[in-house]
């Protein structure tokens, strides 16, 4: 017996069944599609199990692709013979086909839009309403006149312009200059306003004495930390308080200067002796007193919001096309690895192609000399910023890789969109200045990789550890939802794959063959055909 006859039935060694045959030739045009896929099935044997491959051998290959191939030039030279108008009644599955693939994603991208840009547009829109919870530090060291008018200017809230939540510190409670520093260092105030001790007493002895050497910014000192959100510190807190200074202290020396020229120039007398010394001070009466400003940790790189905003949704950006390639390439692999190994490689492969991603990112922050020493050495904190960015684009990555085995490619980029606004809205503003819906982003990824980012470059609050535990949680979320949805799927798809394996290739191909024509008459009103059976 020679081997041929070993491998295969005889039936199937002299090509296709005669139906079969009449059957192609008959309808070539409609079955040129499937002889085609049979041939690329045949062909390509990771794709396949053996028992097919093994079932056909490659004389039977060889044919069906030969078939394949003049079909499918027929079928060309057919579909392209006449052509039609687009509301032609000979395109009407056509037409309904091409509807249906451009209505479907319209309607899906309206519902995204008024699911997710509402939560974008509302964390700017009402922030000036929450003015008054950036809580703000009056300390009144001097006790007396300049102190207690200021107070009089800054606790009066009944002003329908935007306040601050000003509250009167005792100066005991508030300690040393140092104190109050660390306190905003520390956020536990936006800004404090340090009215010094004596402010009064000084500028009535300088006054009285002619000294040219009084300083008015001596009598109050403003602290405030610019880098803990730029945004809310440029917009809201300083211009505030700057307004509320200017009109108090304006205001203070006004009625002061009123109060002395009474007092030096009392009746119709005059007393020249004040008036000389008055002209050796005149920063006495003009301003009398003022302020300095002392900005504890200035925003001194204007390109670092490319890294604490924008810059994190190039990550994300990155991650999603990482994720879309992986995508395409476990197709390659998977149908003959298995289920330990996919597994291994669904979560390996991203994390390590994260690595030199997150290295370029951080590289290009180095080129444009961003502060890497706000906290620690240069080297420090480049490894450091590489650490975050890193943990950042892994909890983005994975929890895209995981959507991506349950949406599939086609729909993952709904996902994406929401992944990008749900992170970065409650990053646009301090969560004081938001609706305590907002609130949720203190456990997302970008919102912590932000505050991490503002603590290296910047020196400001130090939480790293706890952004660093809600990345590596949102890591731990994600491999462990990407290991349950690959193991679901899997098993769907190898079940599917066992039910197939159990029809035969020349079984399949006379199934469809012989529906083909019935679903096409079917679709045209027409009676169905069938292929000529064998007493035909």
């Amino acid at each position: 017996m020679s081997t041929d006859s070993l491998a295969m039935p005889t039936d199937l060694r002299s090509g296709p069944p005669a139906p079969l045959r009449n059957g192609c030739r008959e309808t070539a045009g409609h079955d040129a599609e499937v002889a085609e896929e049979s041939r690329a099935e045949v062909n390509s044997n990771v794709l396949l199990p053996p028992s097919f491959t093994d079932l056909l051998g490659l004389e039977s290959a060889q044919k069906a692709a030969s078939v394949g191939l003049q079909s499918k030039s027929k079928l060309r030279e057919t579909d392209f013979t006449k052509s039609y108008g687009f509301f032609s009644k000979e395109l009407l599955r056509e037409r309904r086909a091409y509807l249906t693939v451009v209505v479907r994603p319209l309607i899906l991208i309206t519902l995204l839009i008024w699911a997710c840009l509402p939560v974008f547009w509302g964390a700017l829109s009402n922030s000036a309403k929450y003015t008054s919870h950036l809580e703000a530090w009056f300390i009144n060291r001097d006790g007396a006149r300049i102190g207690n008018n200021l107070w009089v200017s800054f606790g009066n809230t009944s002003t329908p312009t935007m306040h601050l939540g000003w509250v009167l510190v005792d100066p005991q409670d508030a300690g040393t200059d140092e104190q109050i520093m660390d306190a905003i260092i520390q956020q536990q105030a936006w800004i404090a306003v340090v009215v010094e001790a004596n402010a009064t007493s000084r500028l009535v002895r300088a006054r009285a004495n002619g000294d040219a050497t009084y300083d008015p910014t001596t009598a109050i000192t403003v602290y405030y930390a610019q880098a803990r959100q730029e945004v809310a510190v440029g917009n809201y807190v300083l211009p505030i308080t700057q307004q509320l200074l200017s009109e108090s202290v304006s205001a203070y020396a006004t009625g002061s200067a009123q109060r002395y020229f009474a007092q030096v120039t009392p009746g119709d007398t005059v007393n020249a002796t004040a008036i000389n010394l008055l002209s050796q001070a005149p920063q006495t009466i003009s301003p009398g007193i003022s302020w300095r400003m002392v900005n504890l940790r200035p925003y001194t790189a204007p390109a670092a919001q490319a890294v604490t905003l924008v810059g994190n949704i190039f990550l994300v950006i990155f991650a999603f096309i990482m994720t879309m390639a992986h995508s395409a390439a476990r197709t390659i692999i998977a149908p003959r690895l298995n289920l330990y190994d996919y597994l291994a490689l669904r979560i390996m492969v991203p994390t390590i192609a994260y690595i030199p991603l997150s290295l370029n990112y951080t590289l290009v922050s180095v080129a444009f000399k961003l502060p890497f020493n706000g906290k620690y050495t240069p080297t420090g904190g480049f490894f450091m910023m590489f650490l975050f960015v890193y943990l950042g684009m892994t909890a983005l990555g994975l929890s895209l890789e995981a959507m991506i085995t349950l949406l599939t490619p086609k729909f993952v980029p709904f996902f994406l969109f929401a992944l990008i606004i749900f992170n970065i809205s409650p990053t646009l503003l301090p969560p004081e200045l938001l609706h305590t819906f907002y609130s949720y982003g203190a456990g997302f990824p970008i919102w912590n990789l932000s505050q991490a980012v503002r603590t290296i470059f910047f020196n400001t609050q130090n939480n790293l550890v706890q952004n660093a535990g809600v990345m590596i949680g949102w890591i731990s979320l994600s491999c462990g939802t990407t290991l349950i949805f690959t193991w679901w799927i899997r098993k769907r798809e190898l079940r599917a794959l066992q039910i197939d394996e159990t029809t035969s290739i020349p079984e399949r191909l006379s199934k469809e063959l012989a529906m083909r024509p019935q679903a096409r008459d079917e679709e045209r009103g027409g009676p169905a055909s069938r292929p000529p059976s064998k007493s035909e």
